[in-house]
């Protein structure tokens, strides 16, 4: 009686440990298949209120247009095989597979005059550290709790500055990524994130840089979800089906 209690109360722990992992920050949701390899699917809940999914896949650095390109290429028909785990739903909609946004307030830098002295590390512009706004920034920052270079003080380097943490990716580079937003104070230029150092900044698009791709989507957890019985279970019980109705034909004739 006690083994069956203890047993029961392990397989309620594993259901409830599953329900709250599925409202986590970063949660891995399963995998993608991709030029021969898996990559982890890494679930970020919640980016201004929007569910994204990262691939833990990191291009090879190329111009700005050439990384866009090979972002919206992830699109195309069986590029990509999805393994999810068992219990998690992905509804893409109809949004594509991307490199990261930035928020673009190149604006704000037409006078520099005008602007506090603190703007390139309060973390409150697009340019400089701790900014949070960019998806790049909010998934250095935020959700895998690195430290840039300068504090939100100005003091640099602070302790622990760097790619410290990386949580379920296994791909991250020390280096410069592109985002896919344009720097609209000058076209020639795009916005990039620097993740060894979490400083953001607009570069010429001819620069080679990492790409990383993201997507939206609405991802939701079913922590009872119906097994699918494999086909070597499913020959043993169609195996055991053809022996019961034999020995029921048997008592019958006798």
């Amino acid at each position: 009686m006690k083994r069956a209690i203890a047993l029961g109360l392990m397989m309620m722990g594993g259901i409830l440990g599953a329900a709250d992992g599925a409202q986590a920050t970063l949660i891995t949701i399963g995998t993608a298949g991709y030029n021969g390899a898996s990559y982890n699917l890494i679930w970020e809940n919640d980016h201004n209120g929007r569910s994204l999914v990262w691939l833990d896949y990191t291009n090879a650095p190329t111009l700005w247009f050439y990384q866009n390109l090979w972002a919206a290429s992830l699109n195309g028909t069986g590029v990509l095989s999805y393994d999810l785990k068992p219990g998690y739903h992905v509804d893409w909609g109809a949004n594509p597979w991307r490199l990261p946004t930035t928020v673009d307030d190149s604006q704000a830098y037409a006078s520099n005059n005008s602007l506090p002295s603190d703007f390139w590390y309060s973390g409150a512009y697009s340019l400089g550290f701790n900014n949070q706004t960019s998806e790049l920034g909010h998934l250095f920052y935020g959700e895998l709790g690195n430290k840039g270079y300068t504090s939100t003080s100005g003091a640099y380097p602070q302790p622990g500055w760097g790619l410290t943490s990386v949580g379920d990716f296994a791909h991250l580079t020390d280096s410069w990524y592109w985002s896919a937003t344009e720097y609209g104070g000058y076209l020639a230029n795009a916005w990039d994130f620097i993740i060894g150092y979490g400083y953001q900044l607009d570069i010429n698009k001819n620069y080679f840089s990492y790409g990383l791709a993201v997507r939206s989507g609405e991802v939701s957890y079913d922590q009872n979800p119906v097994p699918t019985p494999e086909p070597g279970t499913m020959l043993l019980l169609g195996t055991g089906l053809i022996g019961l109705a034999t020995v029921g034909r048997r008592r019958r004739a006798s």
